[in-house]
């Protein structure tokens, strides 16, 4: 496995033009992503000129140009699809997601280097949905595809946790980034003290003599606490997955359960999964007071290879 990094605590904010709740009103009415997906809010001060920054404005309530910092792992694979390199990168040292209103296009980094741009031309509204946007576009001799989607658990969409997904696939292979950002907490607001029990949500794929199983949050489950007196967490993911041609016969891949540590002074945490190999876990605490969780994983174990995401809503 690569030598992971942890990132700065600090997040990213990116200011806002102002704008009327009448106009975030009317976004919402029309089921926009551009506010549900991205980005972190400034919220006007009626009757002034100013504008006040609201850390903690829920996905629904974003608007105008927005960049985040991210938790993610990486994992390379080669043309057969054997993974050949995995990395975990903490809070503030993923990928970085930038979503520029007036062109209604993202844009993703990695380390200050433009990755790729997707435009509004590029989104894929098969695969879309009113808490998933998917773009995909040429790249090089290659393909690349980008997921920006809303955290949810028990099928209702959490206020401010989000992930994305990355990849780029050609005939040497596939590179992917599975991050997790959104509204994170600030690092004087995260607890210092006491435990929190979060209620979950699990997703992935794992791939399988050659196979690829897609393992759905309607099957599967996760479980995750937090000391946040201790600065560590706990988890446990248990993927249930089928094949696209069988969906009706599923295959139970067993549970795996991790250990991690919650940065210092940030909302970051990292860690990894017993008796396994590659990338572990990583992610972030989200709104205030870490009312939300997500992280994102990559692990061998066995011959199996795994990816997915959790979500959690404090209890």
């Amino acid at each position: 496995m690569e030598k992971s990094t942890q990132g700065k605590p600090e997040q990213a904010r990116a200011r806002s033009r102002r704008r009327a709740p009448s106009a975030l009103l009317a976004l919402a009415l029309a089921g926009a992503l551009t506010g549900a997906l991205a980005g972190c809010a400034t919220v006007s001060d009626s009757g002034t000129n100013d504008t006040v920054v609201n850390p903690y404005a829920t996905l629904d309530q974003l608007s105008g140009n927005q960049t985040f910092q991210s938790a993610d792992v990486k994992v390379t694979r080669d043309a057969t699809g054997a993974q050949t390199a995995a990395a975990q990168n903490g809070f503030g040292g993923g990928i970085t997601l930038s979503y520029d209103a007036g062109a209604d296009s993202y844009t993703v980094s990695s380390a200050g280097t433009t990755l790729n741009a997707f435009a509004p031309g590029d989104l894929q509204a098969a695969t879309s949905t009113s808490t998933k946007r998917v773009y995909q576009k040429t790249a090089g001799t290659g393909t690349a595809t980008l997921a920006v989607t809303r955290g949810t658990v028990g099928g209702v969409a959490l206020s401010y946790t989000q992930f994305t997904s990355y990849s780029v696939a050609d005939s040497t292979g596939t590179r992917q980034w599975l991050a997790v950002g959104g509204q994170p907490t600030l690092g004087p607001d995260m607890p210092t003290s006491g435990t929190g029990t979060y209620t979950t949500s699990a997703s992935g794929t794992v791939l399988r003599a050659g196979q690829t199983y897609t393992a759905s949050a309607s099957s599967s489950t996760a479980t995750f606490t937090a000391d946040f007196a201790a600065r560590t967490v706990t988890t446990s993911v248990h993927l249930i997955g089928s094949l696209a041609a069988t969906p009706d016969t599923t295959v139970d891949f067993g549970t795996v359960t991790g250990n991690g540590t919650i940065v210092r002074n940030g909302s970051g945490f990292s860690g990894t999964f017993t008796n396994t190999t590659g990338a572990g876990f990583s992610g972030a605490f989200t709104g205030s007071a870490a009312q939300e969780m997500g992280y994102v994983f990559a692990y061998v174990k066995g011959t199996d290879q795994v990816s997915g995401t959790v979500a959690g809503k404090k209890n």
